[in-house]
């Protein structure tokens, strides 16, 4: 992100903050151009819940891929009074807060209820929502007014960080009220992130096929769990082969300076963040070393530049993913 724009962006806001609060609709223009111009994904929206007198300014991406752009964004946003700077949606329910949907419908959270299972392995948790407001076959627009009711109950990090999987229902009533399913939520993950676990350095050796093509990697089959919520950034540094073979791998000699590369990247990466690393792969001539961190935004250039040491093609790729899906889906 052009660190020269983002600073302009901020130094403007602050000088007209007062101004975008008494009104917001004639700002709203230049607001979504100086973004869009950081990141074409950037979007925005501001209130002030409850109609208190502090606003909140949050601004986003739909994209988990893309989210890094909005946390650099808020990362550097002035501290002003009255104001709030976020990058996701906060909780704002209340029990007589209604969704309504376009073909009429509205549907109320104090009507909702909630069953809660922990998952075995993973310190996530699977809901069923339940409402007398929903059909005998739950369609999907009241399965989309759920979402919209559950984001507001715990928050849009909340569900994104904590919930795995989202069930509806008519009938029966579950055993959580809507306005205590937060508390409840919050509690399980303490107990579940708290849970012992097995940790060691237990890596293997895998190959396969990804996309047809062939696939060597060195998986960590046992990172920390715990730590998914304190580190939700993956971060994928990707270098092309200088001479791949005809199945994208490297010769030995090559092989060997990638390895001291993968070397280089890992403690850099743990120098600078709190991280877990959990792969080594490399398929169609791309050696892909993998990591997840608590904060990414210290790491894109040095890795830039630890990599141009070497004159290879590289990439850094920084994606939102809590709950780890990438790590748990290629061990699937």
């Amino acid at each position: 992100m052009d660190a020269r724009k983002l600073g302009e962006f901020w130094d403007w806001f602050r000088a007209r903050a007062d101004q975008v609060r008494d009104d917001p609709r004639r700002h709203a223009p230049e607001i979504s151009d100086m973004l869009g111009r950081l990141d074409e994904e950037l979007g925005w929206e501001m209130g002030h819940p409850g109609g208190g007198a502090v606003w909140d300014f949050i601004v986003r991406t739909e994209d988990p891929a893309f989210r890094i752009a909005a946390h650099e964004v808020i990362a550097s946003a002035p501290a002003l009074e009255g104001w709030r700077f976020l990058e996701w949606r906060p909780p704002h329910a209340s029990e007589k807060m209604t969704v309504k949907l376009a073909k009429g419908r509205a549907f109320t959270v104090g009507k909702l209820t909630a069953s809660i299972e922990a998952d075995p392995k993973y310190p996530v948790v699977h809901l069923v929502l339940s409402s007398p407001e929903f059909g005998a076959e739950p369609q999907d627009d009241e399965r989309y007014a759920g979402y919209l009711m559950l984001d507001a109950i715990l928050g849009e990090q909340g569900v994104e960080d904590a919930v795995e999987t989202i069930g509806f229902r008519p009938e029966p009533e579950g055993p959580v009220a809507a306005m205590n399913l937060k508390a409840e939520v919050e509690r399980l993950l303490r107990d579940l992130r708290g849970r012992p676990g097995k940790v060691s350095d237990d890596w293997a050796l895998m190959q396969g096929e990804i996309e047809g093509k062939p696939v060597i990697a060195r998986v960590n089959l046992d990172p920390d769990l715990s730590k998914m919520a304190s580190h939700p950034w993956r971060v994928d540094v990707a270098v092309g082969l200088k001479a791949p073979d005809e199945n994208g791998f490297p010769a030995a000699g090559e092989l060997s300076v990638l390895q001291v590369l993968d070397d280089r990247i890992t403690a850099h990466v743990a120098a600078r963040t709190p991280a877990v690393s959990w792969m080594t792969r490399t398929t169609g001539g791309v050696r892909t070393t993998s990591h997840y961190v608590a904060e990414p935004l210290s790491l894109q250039d040095g890795l830039r530049a630890v990599i141009g040491e070497g004159g290879y093609p590289s990439e850094v790729r920084v994606t939102y993913d809590s709950r780890w899906r990438e790590y748990r889906e290629f061990l699937r």
